[in-house]
């Protein structure tokens, strides 16, 4: 992409990028701090006995003698029973990371010539983009503005003038003889 607005051959980019290929499984399991209630079972007793055995004189008299006995009891039993049976509401989450995460991206590019900040900053905006950059990651990008070494160009231009020069020599020897 910078190769089209620099020219060919005046662009060089190099990226690394560091790797993680585990995989993991995250499992996490969160308690709510309200309780809800899943039961409850209350039970209310009240006993109220009263017992009265009373015996009186009969109007027949059989030779035994005449008592009266009055027994008066009297009972009361209260019992209340409360079971309450609470819930915590819970949340399970789990989380399957596939292998191939970026763990850092360090990208260098360097351009020949000279740039200005202004150039700088939109080539770093161009590269941030078109890589993913990451600052919490760590991911770091570097832009330099350096020349270029051409001499293998100057010398591949120049044997291959030397080259075009030998094929005339040979055609003009064949034309001759």
């Amino acid at each position: 992409m910078l190769e089209k607005v620099f020219g060919k051959d005046k662009v060089t980019v190099k990226i690394n990028a560091d790797l993680d290929f585990d995989s993991r499984q995250i499992s996490t399991i969160k308690y709510d701090k309200d309780s809800i209630i899943r039961s409850q079972h209350k039970i209310k007793e009240n006993t109220n006995d009263s017992n009265s055995q009373g015996s009186g004189g009969s109007p027949i008299d059989n030779n035994m003698s005449n008592t009266i006995q009055n027994n008066n009891q009297s009972s009361t039993s209260n019992r209340e029973e409360e079971i309450t049976n609470y819930e915590i509401g819970q949340t399970e989450e789990k989380i399957i990371k596939a292998p191939g995460e970026i763990k850092r991206l360090t990208v260098s590019v360097v351009i020949d010539g000279n740039l200005d900040e202004l150039e700088k900053q939109s080539i770093r905006n161009i590269v941030s983009a078109a890589t993913g950059l990451s600052e919490e990651r760590g991911d770091v990008i570097n832009i330099e503005a350096l020349a270029f070494n051409d001499d293998y160009k100057k010398k591949a231009q120049a044997d291959l003038e030397e080259m075009k020069k030998q094929e005339e020599l040979a055609k003009r020897k064949e034309l001759i003889l």
